[in-house]
């Protein structure tokens, strides 16, 4: 199920405009990097209509039962999530520059 959650993100991001069609498997990779997981398997599926705060609902509750998060309070998960996000947006400069 964390596969699916990972893909889902990832798939957020590439809708929003946040990520391009290229970098998807970066962001896997990225995604996985933050959460510190070692494996993961395509769903192979294509989502629609992502709502982004059930997808990193998921995300922190895993990191949370894996020991990644640290405390299951919401300062710590306002500031795993917002780690997750900031590694998808691109930096302000990038954007400022446009």
């Amino acid at each position: 199920m964390i596969d699916q959650a990972v893909s889902k993100l990832a798939a957020y991001a590439l809708q929003t405009g946040l990520i391009q069609e290229n970098e998807y498997t970066w962001a896997i990779n990225t995604i996985l990097d933050t959460l510190k997981l070692d494996s993961y398997t395509d769903p192979g599926q294509e989502w629609e209509e992502l709502e982004l705060a059930p997808i990193l609902e998921e995300l922190l509750n895993d990191a949370y039962a894996r020991g990644v998060l640290a405390e299951n309070s919401v300062v710590y998960r306002d500031l795993f999530d917002t780690e997750l996000m900031g590694r998808l947006t691109p930096r302000p400069a990038l954007v400022t520059n446009l």
